[in-house]
């Protein structure tokens, strides 16, 4: 037996619900399956735009009625864009499920983008696209991908660049909606004491006449080859960021399990590979971490960090010979065991928050056509045993396929060359 419902509306638009009853409040998530990489170059940061822009006012209400109206619910709205999706959506008591989601289907269907109003959006957005600039903890892996997928959608940044956000304007905006916003490319996902039908009831109300277009997201698949790039940018800061990636299978390969636990054991946990060698031995740096980011088909492996530029060298020699040490000398019965231990625990605690169940639901169903149950994911990650993540180990780990970002203090600062 399942634990989530779902229907088909018949414009295409897909239901999935997750009914918790041992709580009061619910998230409801209105998702639309695009996203930066699927933007050409010219309109590159425009879905984020739009994220930001619908919230200026619709058919029914004006920017700040959309704010009073749902907080007058003791709600909260709010969107995101990731390089594949847009979600738009609402937190709030159960009690005020219809209205909060009146008002969240409207900010979707009905924005009207006002041209003053846009105006002014442009100056908070590109306020945002200086501060992730400011921030090279943030910018480096917009750098690093823009490098790994240079040519492909993959390689665009979300928020975009600063002449994009400039040249956007409301008939940019609701040409791009009326283009990708179709009913077949939508899923509304909701977690919490709510009943599968009233969401179906209420979605076919509000959104059953989204027309379905049938659009083809013609998203064409990277190429995965790596081969090693080496850069760096120089900036007024202190420390030398690093980040050290490579591309590699996305989340349709039945492999993903395991590469979740060498990414854990690596450098995903305290007591990992990295972590303990970089600061707890040889005191190098604060932090230290290795990171995927998970795409429909590609991914990206890599390890971050922040050192004084007298040790950066230092440090990515010991990061070169431990991956050689795992493929060398082998992965222990024991870290497996804690790796394995830890990635389930760390799944089990994300997925307990209805915002989170709702997530699932929703880049599930985009990813597989199903969403996974918690016991589905245990059973792979238990599944993966030593001589497959060795296997697998072998393959990612290989040392020439990893490109290099650095970002580096200008001469003159503390720690300046």
């Amino acid at each position: 037996m399942k634990f989530y419902e779902k229907t088909t509306l018949e414009n295409g638009i897909r239901v999935l619900t997750q009914e918790t009853n041992s709580i009061k409040s619910f998230t409801l998530g209105i998702w639309v399956n695009v996203g930066s990489r699927d933007e050409e170059s010219k309109l590159n940061g425009l879905s984020h735009f739009i994220e930001h822009c619908v919230f200026k006012g619709t058919k029914n209400r004006t920017a700040k009625e959309i704010a009073s109206s749902i907080e007058g619910l003791g709600a909260y709205l709010n969107a995101y864009t990731s390089k594949e999706h847009t979600c738009f959506y609402v937190r709030g008591l159960s009690d005020n499920f219809v209205k909060s989601f009146e008002i969240l289907a409207d900010l979707v269907k009905n924005p009207i983008f006002p041209e003053d109003e846009i105006e002014k959006e442009k100056q908070v957005i590109l306020e945002e696209y200086y501060s992730i600039n400011d921030d090279p903890d943030d910018i480096i892996f917009d750098l690093i991908e823009g490098e790994l997928f240079k040519g492909h959608g993959l390689a665009n940044p979300i928020i975009g660049n600063e002449n994009n956000i400039l040249s956007f304007n409301s008939e940019t905006t609701k040409s791009f909606i009326q283009k990708n916003y179709s009913a077949d490319r939508i899923i509304v996902a909701t977690a919490g004491p709510i009943p599968h039908q009233l969401v179906v009831e209420k979605a076919r109300e509000l959104l059953g006449d989204i027309p379905q277009l049938n659009s083809n997201l013609n998203r064409t698949n990277p190429d995965l080859k790596n081969h090693q790039v080496v850069k760096e940018e120089y900036r007024d800061i202190n420390q030398v960021h690093i980040c050290i990636a490579r591309k590699t299978f996305g989340v349709k390969d039945e492999r993903r399990s395991a590469l979740a636990i060498l990414n854990t054991l690596i450098g995903g946990m305290t007591s990992s590979r990295l972590f303990q060698l970089i600061r707890e031995e040889q005191a190098l740096a604060y932090n230290t971490s290795s990171f995927i980011n998970n795409y429909y088909d590609a991914s990206v492996f890599g390890v971050y960090l922040s050192t004084s530029l007298a040790n950066r060298e230092k440090v990515i020699d010991l990061i070169q010979k431990e991956f050689r040490s795992v493929c060398e000398h082998g992965i222990k019965d024991d870290e497996l065991e804690v790796a394995r231990n830890y990635l389930k625990g760390g799944i089990s605690m994300s997925l307990e928050s209805t915002s989170s169940k709702s997530t699932h639901l929703a880049v599930n169903e985009f990813y597989f056509g199903e969403a996974k149950s918690i016991e589905e994911i245990f059973a792979s990650i238990d599944k993966v045993g030593k001589k497959e993540l060795q296997a697998l180990a072998n393959e990612i780990l290989c040392w020439e396929e990893f490109s290099i970002y650095q970002i580096v203090p200008k001469k003159g600062g503390n720690n300046g060359n």
